[in-house]
């Protein structure tokens, strides 16, 4: 099976736009630093990954590589342009990682996917959820029986990670990922997958 190669780089440039704050060589070196070693990190575990995600879903990576940013100041990750916030744990970025891949894969395959804007099936009975929660209910699932796959019962190691909710202050987003969990949970995530890719 095809699989994209996922190449991790530090801009500062970006980091700068995003904080609005001059060139600091010391975070530069940290950032480079810590993109090298967490990119070593990933490739161990990427092919594994990729390719269980594509047949957890049963849909196809539509490129031959995906770049991704690290930055130390954006408020949050997300998956287009595909960047991830510095953590201190590379368990914990990996798990960020896979939860914007997975929205990556769905947004490639738009034209297979039950759109969280139908009124049709799961969306339907879910209505009254925010749009954000209605779409992290198919990428909880996704990510979960990924991770699962691949680490097996070590798979809370990261998935820990994901229930951000637990970690952070309140707010509207946590409690949009906590909600779109609980769904995931109770719908079971392979009926969710089933329901959700035509």
């Amino acid at each position: 099976m095809k699989v994209p190669k996922v190449c991790f780089y530090y801009s500062f440039i970006y980091d700068e736009a995003l904080s609005r704050k001059p060139v600091n060589y010391k975070r530069i070196e940290k950032g480079r630093k810590t993109v090298a070693g967490f990119q070593k990190y990933w490739d161990k575990k990427a092919n594994r990954i990729l390719s269980s995600m594509s047949k957890i879903s049963n849909l196809k990576w539509k490129t031959d590589k995906i770049i991704c940013y690290f930055s130390f100041f954006t408020p949050f990750s997300y998956s287009a342009p595909l960047t991830i916030r510095f953590r201190k744990k590379k368990e914990h970025m990996l798990t960020v990682l896979v939860h914007e891949l997975s929205h990556n894969i769905f947004v490639a395959n738009r034209e297979r996917i039950l759109l969280p804007k139908s009124k049709k099936g799961l969306y339907k009975k879910y209505a009254r959820e925010t749009f954000n929660t209605k779409v992290h209910i198919s990428v909880e699932a996704l990510m979960k029986l990924t991770l699962e796959k691949v680490f097996g019962k070590n798979a809370e190691k990261y998935l820990k990670w994901e229930r951000c909710w637990e970690l952070a202050k309140r707010g509207r987003r946590p409690s949009e990922y906590k909600r779109a969990w609980e769904i995931m949970l109770k719908e079971g995530p392979e009926n969710i997958l089933r329901e959700v890719v035509k």
